[in-house]
């Protein structure tokens, strides 16, 4: 929840900043690949998270399950909060980035980005591999 409230409150600034989210203008005049494209991320979510409705589901909370706190719990705790850390930062550099430099061409290249081209994609890998830590 934490990442998702993340990620949707940094994308209804920018919309609230921008006016808008060009990423789906062409899209949204072709109802029928918009609805797709929904379609699909719905089952995309719905997909990912059946194991986790599955695993806490009243048959398997029955049996006796093992308690928070073990050391692969705080490790995955602790790098998970990197991982949001990492991602909320790629974010606003490039965002700020963006607003310095409204023509397209360039690339950032400084902080986060001076390291890896998609430092947020490195922050999001790490938080997808963190939830299966714990």
């Amino acid at each position: 929840m934490v990442w998702g409230l993340r990620l949707s409150g940094f994308l209804f600034f920018r919309i609230l900043k921008t006016g808008s989210d060009d990423r789906f203008d062409e899209m949204r005049q072709h109802f029928v690949k918009f609805l797709g494209f929904w379609t699909l991320q719905f089952l995309w979510v719905w997909l990912g998270s059946l194991p986790i409705v599955v695993l806490n589901s009243p048959n398997i909370q029955a049996y006796p399950q093992p308690k928070f706190g073990t050391g692969r719990d705080i490790a995955g705790v602790i790098l998970f909060v990197l991982a949001l850390g990492i991602e909320t930062w790629a974010d606003a550099q490039k965002y700020r980035f963006r607003e310095a430099h409204p023509e397209k061409k360039e690339f950032v290249s400084e902080g986060l980005y001076s390291w890896s081209r998609h430092p947020n994609y490195f922050g999001e890998i790490l938080a997808q591999f963190c939830k299966q830590l714990f």
